[in-house]
């Protein structure tokens, strides 16, 4: 897989060495100044998989991050944000380094997650295949003396059988249809009251001019041709900001999205439901509390296609509704000039 939208750079300090586990977290970045802003791409090859962070015009190589066991020391997931991640890089002499990266969109760190999900899953299921001893092959030939029956039924060209058992003799006498009794050719009476001359074929036809269609053409058109676009479904809107409502308390989560938003439902559905190393806050409430959001009535808060807009936008609505569980590091990024907007 790779990703066209900006995939950004951060240099950390080195992790310490005391021994004590302690995950990064994207806020002590300086998520305003990347050092590098480029594309990623992931990489699978047999039992080999890698990431790439390479120029989006040139496909220069930045840096390369080769992993071995996911989740695992090679790529982690930052504790305070599902789109950042802290990279260790390699190089061709094995010295290697703590990166940290982060997407635009949240959509893309779940794409990079389930690729690297998929690609270990098929590689232990190929250790499994490797490892199952060899079993016998099945012997379906006959044993001697082992005979078989086998009915058939043989029917000529024209549909009928061969052979028709005893006491099955079909016939097909007396099965035609009647003819009808002599002398019945008469027709049914008309009805009583009623007269060739008062039906409709009869009806003397009265000369029209062009002037009965005056008031169909002065019709506007409008009213004539119905809308033959069809509009879109809610589920099938995209590039759209969204909120989802928790079924068990006042909270919301507000997001955005470039995909189609029953895609990005499915995958809020997906890490609420599973175990996954890129946890959202909407994941992330739904598991502490054993909460359930209503995926099924999602609301759109606003649809804009270019992307810098849509992502201030998030900010604002998340920024606006005390009740939202985005993580702090959502909004870092928006400026001091929104918040008249955001108070009025």
């Amino acid at each position: 897989m790779h990703c066209d939208n900006k995939t950004k750079s951060f240099f950390m300090q080195p992790k310490s060495c005391t021994g004590i586990i302690k995950r990064s977290r994207a806020a002590d970045w300086n998520l305003a100044e990347p050092t590098w802003i480029g594309r990623l791409r992931l990489i699978s090859k047999n039992e080999e998989c890698y990431i790439k962070l390479e120029d989006k015009a040139t496909g220069e190589l930045y840096a390369k991050c080769p992993i071995e066991i996911y989740p695992g020391p090679s790529i982690e997931s930052v504790s305070d944000s599902s789109r950042y991640f802290v990279l260790r890089i390699q190089d061709d002499t094995g010295r290697s380094a703590f990166i940290g990266i982060g997407f635009g969109d949240r959509s893309d760190s779940f794409d990079l997650n389930v690729a690297l999900q998929d690609h270990f899953k098929w590689k232990n299921k190929e250790k499994q295949i490797t490892n199952e001893p060899n079993q016998p092959e099945l012997d379906l030939k006959f044993k001697e003396g082992e005979t078989i029956k086998i009915n058939m039924k043989i029917t000529k060209k024209d549909g009928t059988e061969a052979t028709t058992p005893k006491g099955k003799l079909r016939t097909t006498a007396g099965l035609g249809l009647l003819p009808p009794p002599p002398g019945s050719t008469n027709r049914l009476p008309a009805p009583p009251g009623s007269s060739p001359a008062s039906s409709p074929a009869h009806v003397p036809k009265s000369n029209t001019s062009n002037d009965s269609w005056t008031e169909f053409t002065s019709a506007p058109t409008k009213h004539l041709f119905t809308n033959l676009k069809t509009p879109i479904k809610h589920d099938n809107q995209s590039n759209v900001v969204y909120k989802l409502d928790c079924k068990d308390c006042n909270k919301c989560y507000i997001g955005q999205t470039k995909q189609y938003l029953k895609k990005r439902i499915y995958n809020h559905q997906y890490t609420a439901t599973h175990n996954v190393t890129a946890e959202t806050a909407l994941s992330k409430h739904s598991k502490d509390r054993r909460h359930n959001f209503d995926f099924q009535n999602t609301k759109i808060l606003k649809k804009e296609n270019n992307y810098k807009k849509r992502l201030i936008y998030e900010m604002i609505y998340i920024k606006k509704d005390e009740n939202a569980v985005n993580f702090r590091t959502d909004i870092d990024n928006l400026s001091v000039i929104y918040n008249n907007l955001i108070h009025a």
